[in-house]
């Protein structure tokens, strides 16, 4: 029994440890040459980054961000959810801080808080707005808008399109979840009524490049779902807002407003722009982390519990058909 219940807290060590965005960031954004590599794109690093984050995870993300890129971000907006500084605060000024926990009271990027129990709120609107702001400043194909995601990213980017309020897109988003609609549903009607979303926000900041680094907590990683995909291109194949809505009897149920707004935009040509200025690639993935934790049970382990054994099999199995 000792030995099981060593085994289960050495598990959870190694689960918050994988889980943690710091290194994973910091590795993705490593400075070599004055350059860095993401993917099969190569990025010219000389003081010419503009940081953007929201999520959950912002935090850990900005700090993995700025020791890699040393010096090179000029400014940064993080929007991350109420309560995140107080709890670091008393951290900070606890026994239990640590280097990490210090050095983040001394981060470039400015935090603001919103999104008050992950709903999104005037706050996470304003705090959008400044990122918004930051984007429009950016004027060259020098610049690198390095814009950091992770879960809860949607409500703490609420940027609600000028002819409707955000509690009139609040009332469309309940309407729709009342009647059962999926996320793809859900994501199309939002995207539709934010001005960053759906790759809005990459859009803003064009001719910058806008490197996208996302925390994945969705099976399947689909890109334009995290945080409703402000760095990736609606695909002229996504499902019209309206016809959703009417799919769903939600029609009626919402405000004239948003209505009209989605009227007046169906059928309007997007601004078009290069794809080759635009990269979102998925940093931490829920399956990865999994075979990490499972790999290194197995390597620790003298014998293994058939629950362990059993789950490992069903976890393999499961994530084959994705």
């Amino acid at each position: 029994m000792s030995e099981l219940r060593d085994l289960c807290i050495h598990a959870f060590q190694v689960a918050v440890d994988a889980a943690q965005p710091y290194q994973h960031v910091r590795d993705t954004l490593r400075l070599t040459n004055g350059v860095i590599k993401v993917g099969q794109r190569i990025y010219q690093i000389n003081h010419n980054v503009h940081l953007a984050a929201f999520g959950k995870a912002a935090l850990n993300m900005v700090h993995g961000a700025e020791d890699a890129l040393d010096g090179h971000i000029i400014e940064g907006i993080a929007s991350v959810p109420r309560g995140t500084l107080q709890k670091l605060y008393v951290l900070m000024n606890s026994t239990l801080a640590t280097v990490f926990v210090r050095k983040n009271m001394n981060l470039r990027t400015k935090f603001l808080e919103g999104a008050t129990n992950n709903l999104p709120d005037e706050d996470a609107c304003n705090n959008a707005r400044l990122i918004e702001e930051m984007a429009e400043r950016l004027q060259t194909s020098n610049d690198i808008f390095l814009v950091l995601i992770s879960g809860g990213g949607s409500a703490l980017l609420s940027a609600p399109i000028s002819s409707i309020s955000l509690d009139d897109k609040r009332k469309t988003v309940n309407a729709m979840t009342l009647r059962g609609a999926e996320i793809k549903q859900l994501n199309t009607v939002r995207k539709a009524l934010s001005r960053l979303k759906g790759g809005k926000l990459a859009q803003i900041a064009h001719p910058a490049k806008t490197l996208g680094i996302i925390v994945s907590d969705i099976v399947g990683d689909p890109l334009e779902f995290i945080a409703s995909g402000p760095t990736v291109i609606t695909s002229p194949d996504n499902p019209d807002p309206i016809t959703v809505l009417k799919e769903l009897n939600a029609w009626n149920a919402i405000s004239s407003s948003v209505q009209d707004a989605l009227e007046k935009s169906h059928g309007m040509e997007s601004v078009q722009v290069s794809l080759s200025l635009i990269m979102s690639s998925v940093l931490s993935r829920s399956q990865f982390l999994l075979f990490d934790l499972l790999g290194n049970l197995f390597l620790i382990a003298s014998y293994v519990p058939q629950i362990l054994y059993n789950f490992s099999l069903e976890f393999v199995r499961i994530n084959k058909l994705f």
